[in-house]
């Protein structure tokens, strides 16, 4: 093979002259050229190309599905600390009202607790209570926290987080 040339042909005059050993090298052409058409037949056939698509979109929508996962699951995190710190700022208040104990003071231990969730109700602040509201946006003016509010808005968002996923489990 020393005398092929560059491009990978062989000049005449160094071919065999034995019929016999050139169809053996046509023959070996032929595999090869064969072979190399059902590489590429292979490569750019449809039902390749689509399989080929289907792994690499299923590949990135895992890779998407995780990472999703991964920040919801960092989202409800940090909504449960939220949740728990307005719980502990309303018992705090709670016991602080409760330690005043003045004459005409409201039991608070009695009212609801929906204020923290960030629902009309009695508020527990040390501005004075005012009468509540079917108004939305009353919340503002009576005094609530917007920590209040803004755990009850994740407290929210998580319950129907649970409630989705326990759905689509149940489907299964």
């Amino acid at each position: 093979m020393d005398s092929e040339k560059k491009d990978g042909t062989t000049p005449p005059e160094s071919l065999p002259q034995d019929p016999e050993v050139l169809a053996a090298r046509i023959e070996q052409t032929r595999d090869d050229l064969a072979r190399t058409l059902d590489e590429i037949a292979d490569k750019v056939s449809p039902k390749r190309v689509t399989q080929r698509t289907k792994k690499q979109v299923a590949d990135k929508a895992k890779e998407t599905a995780a990472t999703v996962k991964g920040v919801v699951s960092e989202k409800a995190a940090d909504a449960k600390d939220a949740v728990l710190d307005a719980k502990d700022a309303a018992a705090d208040k709670v016991a602080e009202l409760r330690s005043h104990d003045e004459p005409g003071a409201v039991d608070v231990s009695r009212e609801p607790v929906a204020p923290a969730l960030g629902a009309p109700g009695p508020v527990l602040t040390d501005q004075p209570l005012r009468p509540t509201t079917s108004d939305p946006y009353a919340a503002q003016d009576a005094g609530v926290p917007k920590q209040y509010l803004a755990a009850g808005g994740v407290a929210a968002a998580l319950l129907l987080l649970l409630l989705l996923r326990r759905r689509r489990t149940h489907r299964r």
